[in-house]
């Protein structure tokens, strides 16, 4: 396959007020399709991508299934723009701020790919062997059950997971786990694929530059991500997230 980016988008959009959603990962309704005027008005998924070989460059997905994302992917198959992947925890479905299992079952008939993200939302590298394991079957087990459409791919939230976890996603029948370190996906048969994430205060054109010869920007945002992960493995997840929030005032 071709070089291709995967964008790895949260929420779209203005949010409501005390809505759950991490605000630094909240983008621009505005900015997000800029980003795809620029893409050519063409995007693929995930999942798509690993069973097609398509011209697509740029591959997108949602973490967490935030009630945003059902209004994009609407948008998406309106606009004959292309599909994506949805990582959804299973336990935070119909909730506040959430897309209820109706909506996600209209947006899998459109042809989008519903996928895991986990059970509940929790780091994976906190977690036994054991707990790892459930998490992933069980949220496997219901997305199937509730969409009739199989699960192949598994997202960690917070991007953390550790060996325990591939071989619990091995074990469980995914094919593969899209992570969180910044990088170029060139081969659809990897067991990790590398994606690109988006924040509030991202450009469509920075966004779009990855697509392009630019490597000092995933240059860039390699040593940034590396720099947090050195952080988070000093500190532990738990104090890490003190700490975030005490310097981003959230």
């Amino acid at each position: 396959m071709s070089k291709r980016v995967v964008y790895m988008f949260h929420s779209i959009g203005q949010l409501s007020a005390n809505d759950s959603a991490d605000i630094h990962y909240n983008f621009s309704t505005t900015k997000f399709f800029q980003l795809l005027q620029m893409l050519g008005n063409e995007v693929s998924s995930i999942e798509r991508s690993m069973n097609i070989d398509n011209d697509c460059n740029a591959v997108i997905g949602f973490d967490d299934g935030h009630i945003s994302n059902y209004n994009i992917a609407l948008e998406l198959a309106d606009r004959n723009y292309g599909n994506a992947d949805f990582f959804i925890n299973p336990s935070t479905i119909g909730q506040k701020d959430y897309m209820s299992w109706s909506q996600l079952k209209e947006l899998d008939d459109l042809g989008m790919s519903i996928q895991s993200h986990g059970l509940d939302h929790v780091y994976f590298s906190d977690l036994s062997a054991a707990l790892q394991t459930y998490q992933l079957e069980k949220s496997k087990a219901i997305i199937e059950d509730k969409l009739s459409s199989p699960v192949h791919l598994f997202a960690p939230p917070g991007g953390r997971f550790n060996e325990q976890t591939l071989e619990a996603c091995h074990h469980a029948g995914y094919r593969a786990i899209a992570h969180s370190a910044p990088d170029n996906w060139t081969d659809s048969t990897s067991f990790l694929i590398p994606r690109v994430p988006v924040h509030s205060m991202d450009s469509a054109y920075s966004l779009y530059s990855f697509t392009r010869d630019r490597s000092f920007c995933l240059q860039r945002m390699r040593l940034a991500y590396q720099l947090k992960l050195w952080v988070k493995q000093a500190l532990g997840n738990n104090r890490y997230d003190r700490f975030r929030s005490q310097v981003l005032g959230v």
